[in-house]
């Protein structure tokens, strides 16, 4: 019943619309039934673009897949990813201040994005970019 599900999870479609919203379910469902698929690097690109999206929001980083994943999203390193983490306690998140703070490094020629190659700083390490972060 409707009644036991959130609002924000509600849609009203039209008869052909909920066919192909579910014909779509399906398949993604059946995409990530694949063995080959590492679910958390999913999560992790969904949630680089959730962040994109909202730019208020903060999402808890509790692996490295899920750092892949925005990786991969924002065509940012993993490293400066977890370098740039929001931390609470014991818990890390990132935001779209994160985001933000690696499009501006690459800009600014601190950091080269090469997702094939490990050595993908041009100058200094990390702790220099964030330094030069800070500063700016």
């Amino acid at each position: 019943m409707a009644w036991e599900y959130p609002d924000d999870s509600l849609k009203c479609l039209c008869e052909e619309c909920h066919l192909r919203e579910k014909e779509y379910h399906d398949k993604l469902m059946i995409s990530l039934r694949d063995d080959y698929v590492n679910k958390d690097i999913v999560r992790g690109y969904v949630d680089g673009l959730r962040l994109l999206d909202n730019k208020s929001l903060e999402i808890e980083l509790d692996s490295a897949e899920q750092a892949m994943g925005l990786e991969k999203c924002w065509a940012v390193d993993e490293d400066f990813i977890w370098a740039n983490t929001i931390k609470r306690g014991k818990d890390l998140f990132v935001s779209y201040q994160t985001y933000l703070l690696a499009s501006e490094a690459y800009k600014r020629g601190d950091v080269i994005y090469d997702p094939y190659r490990r050595d993908k700083l041009k100058r200094g390490g990390w702790e220099a970019v964030g330094a030069a972060i800070k500063k700016a």
